[in-house]
């Protein structure tokens, strides 16, 4: 728990003084907000996409995501792990979030390398997991 100490300064003309005063009504309502702000940002992250994993079209958390399955990406779609661009039409991945570039790289077989917290920016594609961390944006 929170305590939050407030320092009052009184002043009359004789004796100027201080004095501290705890606050735990405040403190507990701050407390209460940041866990809730907390579990938001908790469920923000648990982003669920579509895969294929052993042969079968399966919904999951990035979180399930392993080496092996196979991602459908699309516009819009976060790259989920690092992998390898199996086949494409047209993918264009912006990398600014992993290198610092604002220059939207496109993606073939001659590039085939996805990294992990990119987002497609064009295009689609479907690649393959070969590297699976747990990245937290």
């Amino acid at each position: 728990m929170y305590f939050y100490i407030i320092l009052y300064h009184c002043t009359d003309n004789r004796n100027p003084s201080f004095f501290a005063s705890l606050s735990p009504s405040t403190a507990v309502s701050d407390y209460r907000q940041s866990l809730q702000f907390q579990s938001l940002n908790d469920e923000k992250r648990n982003i669920h996409m579509e895969i294929i994993r052993g042969g079968r079209r399966v919904e999951v958390s990035i979180f399930d995501i392993v080496v092996g399955d196979v991602v459908p990406l699309n516009i819009g779609n976060q790259v989920p792990a690092d992998g390898i661009l199996i086949s494409g039409h047209s993918l264009a991945i912006d990398e600014s979030s992993m290198t610092g570039e604002s220059k939207i790289v496109h993606k073939d077989s001659k590039a085939p390398f996805l990294m992990a917290g990119c987002k497609v920016a064009d295009g689609s594609g479907i690649m393959l997991v070969t590297f699976w961390m747990l990245f937290l944006f």
